[in-house]
């Protein structure tokens, strides 16, 4: 099962609107206000191409 489909279908079980996958490197959202379907590609996401996270700062603003 594709990771993509599979937090799609968790997130428009518990009644969802959207759901937030990264890798740390880049985040995606997903809308899931409608059932997901097995052929949906991971690229079915209407809040556009995954976001590059540049840097992560501390709540001390001193960074990584």
């Amino acid at each position: 099962m594709e990771p993509a489909f599979q937090l799609r279908r968790y997130a428009w079980l518990a009644k969802l609107p959207l759901s937030i996958v990264t890798n740390f490197e880049e985040f995606a959202i997903y809308d899931c206000r409608q059932k997901p379907d097995k052929n949906d590609k991971a690229s079915n996401k209407p809040f556009g191409e995954p976001v590059e996270i540049r840097q992560w700062h501390s709540p001390s603003g001193k960074g990584k």
